[in-house]
């Protein structure tokens, strides 16, 4: 599974957004802690980067499960992600897929 590794402006060790941060860096799940992320992205001075294989920015399959869905419409969309959660996997599909030429 990918991960994201997310650097906090400041040498931090703690928790911040419910996510453990050691020395100002921490790794998160991009579907599991997708809140935390969002969070990271809206506020000034934290770094956000992918890490790993299957964290590109081309939408799933669609046969990919709901949360990879989410997850790429929060990631690659800035999609609010209590609203992207709340669509239904076609929604998401119809809405952040791929578009027909």
């Amino acid at each position: 599974m990918a991960t994201v590794t997310v650097t906090a402006p400041i040498a931090v060790t703690g928790e911040v957004a419910g996510v453990t941060f050691v020395d100002g860096v921490a790794q998160v799940d991009p579907v599991g802690d997708r809140l935390a992320l969002a969070y990271f992205r809206r506020h000034g001075g934290y770094q956000v980067t992918a890490d790993g294989v299957g964290f590109a920015d081309e939408p799933p399959a669609p046969s990919a499960v709901k949360a990879e869905w989410v997850g790429y419409a929060v990631r690659v969309h800035d999609a609010d992600p209590d609203e992207a959660e709340a669509l239904t996997k076609t929604d998401l599909i119809e809405k952040y897929g791929p578009k027909p030429e």
